[in-house]
């Protein structure tokens, strides 16, 4: 008899686990627990993809979903009741691929909306670091909005576009144990790009950035990257009142050109393996002013002084009162 329970119990386990296994054309209403056993895509012929808080997505490969134009997945969690997006078996980073958004045009964009989420055990395994695709990623003309969310070990990048046609909005996110923790290409608008409030921790890069035109990245916390804090190609864009700790490399390294009115200020760089800003030797036009640098090689190159826009300022830290130490999560700057 007890055989036989136990026979019952584990078919209806195996038929509950059948009834959510999805692949292919995907849409509707999910909670619970869905398995992903192939490639699923959420199309305008099916609708909307729309996530309740508490659903469990487990990826049984390397599969991936993608969001095509007109049509949104949307997982909306709560704080104590995230959406879970992971691999269905084991705790190791590239075991499923990407959350991937693509569109047609600027006005036909796929989107993809994440609040409140858990993402950890994906992304592309086979990338290099230096061209890492996420494992939340816009191909061309996407929509990105990840806020509140937490993303961590995986391969590639924690958040990325990859297409000058595409826009990112990065808010209050955690992300932790990535190759680069957020990676971006020319976004479409200003006005629909921010990158603000994130803690960036334990990746090889902190930021890759390729900005142009300039959007804000602002407000975020960079620390403990093994490489480089932030890595700027092209315009590094308006970069303000960041804190970047704890660099293997470089805290800023710059090896683009500006584009207009390009500003690195307000920030406080602090115990960089590098110097705090590596910017080119013939590199006049960029704007550095009022950033702190606390127990690491200011600038390179020295001569970048001559510069009248450049000056570090501690007083930006310092400047609400007699501050003796700054307290930030898991680390402290003592000024």
């Amino acid at each position: 008899m007890l055989r036989y329970l136990l026979l019952t119990i584990i078919a209806t386990l195996f038929i509950m686990s059948l009834a959510n296994a999805e692949s292919g054309l995907i849409s509707g209403i999910w909670n619970g627990i869905h398995y992903i056993d192939g490639d699923c895509w959420v199309r305008t012929e099916g609708g909307n993809l729309t996530m309740q808080p508490g659903t469990e997505v487990r990826f049984q490969g390397n599969f991936e979903i993608r969001v095509h134009e007109g049509v949104t997945l949307s997982a909306m969690g709560a704080e104590q009741n995230q959406v879970l997006f992971t691999a269905d078996q084991g705790t190791t980073p590239g075991s499923w691929k990407a959350l991937i958004a693509e569109g047609t045009s600027p006005g036909s964009t796929g989107k993809i909306t994440l609040t409140h989420c858990e993402i950890c055990y994906g992304g592309e395994s086979e990338a290099g670091i230096e061209d890492a695709d996420g494992v939340v990623q816009g191909e061309i003309y996407a929509k990105i909005e990840v806020t509140y969310c937490y993303i961590h070990d995986n391969d590639g990048s924690g958040l990325s576009i990859s297409h000058e046609y595409n826009n990112l909005i990065a808010k209050d996110n955690k992300i932790v144990y990535c190759d680069i923790g957020i990676k971006m290409s020319s976004p479409l608008s200003q006005e629909l790009t921010q990158v603000r409030r994130n803690f960036i921790n334990m990746c090889n890069t902190g930021m890759k950035l390729h900005m142009d035109p300039n959007f804000p990245v602002e407000n975020n916390i960079i620390a403990n990257s093994t490489g480089h804090g932030v890595w700027v190609q092209s315009s590094p864009g308006y970069f303000y009142n960041n804190v970047i700790d704890g660099t293997g490399g470089d805290g800023l390294y710059f090896d683009g050109e500006p584009t207009g009115d390009d500003c690195i200020r307000g920030n406080v760089f602090s115990h960089c393996g590098g110097y705090a800003i590596w910017v080119p030797e013939s590199q006049t036009q960029l704007t550095i002013s009022h950033n702190c640098f606390y127990s690491c090689t200011a600038l390179y190159p020295q001569g970048v002084t001559s510069n009248p826009e450049l000056r570090g300022d501690p007083k930006f830290v310092a400047g609400f009162g007699q501050l003796q130490s700054m307290v930030i999560p898991q680390f402290i700057i003592t000024l």
